[in-house]
């Protein structure tokens, strides 16, 4: 790219934490791109394949400078009301990078630490903290937490039991795959998650497939997930949750009988170290079905459902300031929990027209709901869920009698609708 284009943006300190900051960086990430579209209009030698635009910028020696300091300054991709939170607690420098279609600037030695919001961020801030010469997780670490296929593969030859799998890719005998994974199969796009790109296929239709998927048998059982704050190799605490309704019902903790946790704590254990997970937050999702528990999948990063808000209310302690301080290297201590029960419900209503919304009046009398968030509106037009992160609503439950709460969402999931045209 010629020096012409490079561009600097001087960011002063005292404008870290303010909204004016987190628009102007977006915006100036905005013009650095459209700058070096105009330069190198074909994005030769210049797009990565896995990120497309969003690791663009790293590649264009864009710079940006700021007066060091000996506090963290820390860049976010993406955005998390959380996360957000517990930096302004904790007083640190940061910018949320919110529009993340664009990558940051590779110059950028005024950050010290580099932090994902989400699954669509985890490879890419691995990216730019080499750019940084900051402290990066290993890639294979990376690929063995988001590409479904190597994840799985790794695990199995681990020796840690697996929902059973193939490659995906055109071409493949759809009996040949009905016989390998039994009726019903599960089609999933590798590098996804949340459920968005998922298709089944029931014998004998044709199972379509591409290489960028994992075909996967349907598995008869529940599911639920682990996770786990990892430090220096070493499990420092989990939490797991229930799903009690799968992609609508999250409850913290599972309660599970303690054989059964036993079980699924030590698949978790053996992933993280057949990993060689070294640090940061994994989200881990195993099936129990009557044969065992089944290793399902791993992510290296906060989990989405409003698990997070739900390990806070359970366990007394917020699990994003120590998110934050696992990647900044913090001596970790964590309370004894508080023993409550925590749960959320995430409704989203099916496709169509909103034309009147009903249970608010009876969710106001449940004693356990603390939070209600009706984000749908009477003549808004819903789309079709892609993933457990769209919602129109989510309500949040806290009791220290399990049996209430789940009595209580129970009534909250039936009573609450949102009728469509």
């Amino acid at each position: 790219m010629p020096s012409s284009t490079i561009l600097s943006f001087r960011l002063q300190r005292k404008h870290f934490r303010t909204k004016e900051i987190t628009y102007s960086f977006s915006k100036f990430l905005g013009v650095a791109w459209k700058v070096w579209k105009e330069t190198n209009p074909s994005g030769k030698n210049y797009i990565d394949e896995n990120n497309g635009r969003l690791y663009a910028l790293i590649k264009t020696g864009i710079s940006m400078t700021q007066d060091l300091t000996n506090t963290p300054n820390i860049l976010v991709l993406g955005s998390r009301h959380g996360l957000t939170s517990a930096l302004k607690k904790l007083g640190y420098n940061h910018f949320i990078c919110k529009n993340f279609q664009e990558a940051p600037p590779s110059n950028l030695s005024a950050f010290t630490h580099v932090l994902a919001s989400g699954e669509g961020t985890v490879a890419l801030a691995n990216k730019v903290r080499k750019q940084l010469n900051l402290q990066a997780i290993d890639d294979r670490v990376i690929t063995l937490c988001s590409d479904k296929l190597e994840m799985k593969t790794a695990a199995k030859d681990a020796g840690i039991p697996v929902t059973s799998f193939l490659p995906g890719g055109p071409g493949k005998e759809s009996r040949e795959i009905y016989k390998a994974l039994g009726q019903k199969v599960i089609v999933k796009e590798r590098n996804n998650s949340g459920g968005k790109g998922q298709k089944s296929f029931l014998a004998p239709e044709e199972v379509e497939s591409l290489e960028s998927d994992l075909i996967e048998g349907f598995i008869s059982g529940n599911e639920m997930s682990i996770e786990s704050f990892v430090q220096n190799g070493e499990i420092l605490f989990t939490s797991t949750t229930k799903y009690h309704e799968l992609g609508i019902i999250n409850i913290v903790p599972s309660a599970l009988e303690e054989s059964l946790i036993e079980e699924v704590l030590d698949i978790n254990k053996r992933v993280i170290e057949a990993f060689d997970i070294q640090f940061g937050l994994t989200h881990l999702e195993v099936y129990l079905t009557p044969n065992g528990v089944l290793f399902g999948e791993i992510a290296l990063r906060p989990p989405g459902g409003h698990i997070m808000t739900l390990i806070e209310k359970a366990h007394g302690f917020n699990p994003w300031e120590l998110y934050i301080d696992l990647h900044l290297k913090k001596e970790i201590s964590i309370p004894l929990s508080r023993g409550e029960n925590a749960a959320a419900i995430i409704y989203h209503p099916g496709v169509g027209l909103i034309e009147r919304i009903i249970g608010e009046d009876t969710l106001e009398e449940l004693g356990s709901l603390v939070k209600l968030k009706i984000k749908g509106k009477v003549g808004d037009l819903v789309s079709p869920r892609e993933g457990v992160g769209q919602e129109r609503a989510h309500f949040i439950f806290t009791h220290q009698d399990r049996s209430i709460l789940v009595k209580e969402v129970d009534i909250a999931r039936k009573c609450f609708k949102m009728k469509l045209l």
